[in-house]
């Protein structure tokens, strides 16, 4: 999950609270982690954000469908 950092405050408390009800699943339901993105707004965090999610879906193998 992640926020811009020159979002609404109130924006960036959902998503916060939103990563923390995500990170108290169990593991193997899904994986979250959270981050705040600062200098970016709400047009330009998900590209400057798409590496990151790539390499965070990545990690989780057994997240990935089985062949």
């Amino acid at each position: 999950v992640t926020a811009a950092g020159n979002e609404a405050k109130a924006t960036i408390d959902a998503a916060s609270a939103f990563a923390g009800r995500l990170q108290q699943l169990p593991k193997s339901a899904i994986g979250a982690q959270y981050a705040l993105i600062d200098g970016e707004t709400h047009g330009s965090v998900s590209l400057a954000t798409t590496g990151r999610a790539l390499t965070f879906a990545m990690s989780r193998p057994e997240s990935l469908p089985k062949p």
